[in-house]
């Protein structure tokens, strides 16, 4: 725990390529992201989590890849800002989707099949040992946002605005 406190511990972020190698579907990250946040609390390492918006659900489809894209654009910068400034593992959706998506059987569902399953997602990678969650600026206007912040206070979790 002291390595921590000092910031010397390294490679300290999750592998996710590594970790999410081969998988499929939901349940598969969501056992592969698990054990690793389990691994690193095992250790006393504390592990935290971007929440924020995902893009707008506008009717065009053009104009919603473009604000999704731009979204994510934003979570990725705002992740590696935060890592930047914490000694433990950060992460958001990015990290896994960025990895894994073209491989997963959930894309072949409707954006309205996918939700109740990407909710539950996140809400067991929430219940496997996140520390802190991070809410990015524009959260509260997000559905899924506003549902890991619900949950991060269910269960404990130190938020920060």
């Amino acid at each position: 725990m002291a390595e921590q406190e000092t910031g010397q511990i390294q490679n300290i972020q999750i592998d996710f390529p590594t970790i999410l190698k081969g998988v499929k579907n939901y349940g598969e990250i969501q056992t592969a992201i698990g054990q690793a946040i389990r691994d690193k609390r095992q250790k006393g390492i504390k592990v935290g989590f971007v929440s924020g918006p995902g893009g707008e659900n506008h009717p065009d489809t053009d104009i919603r890849k473009k604000l999704r894209d731009e979204a994510m654009k934003r979570m990725r910068e705002y992740t590696i800002g935060l890592r930047e400034k914490h000694d433990y593992p950060i992460f958001a959706s990015t990290d896994i989707f960025d990895t894994v998506w073209k491989a997963l059987e959930e894309t072949k569902l409707t954006e309205e099949e996918r939700k109740p399953l990407m909710i539950n997602l996140f809400d067991k990678i929430l219940e496997s040992g996140i520390t802190d969650i991070f809410m990015m600026e524009g959260w509260r206007k997000a559905p899924g946002a506003v549902k890991e912040h619900e949950k991060a206070e269910e269960i404990g979790i130190k938020i920060h605005p």
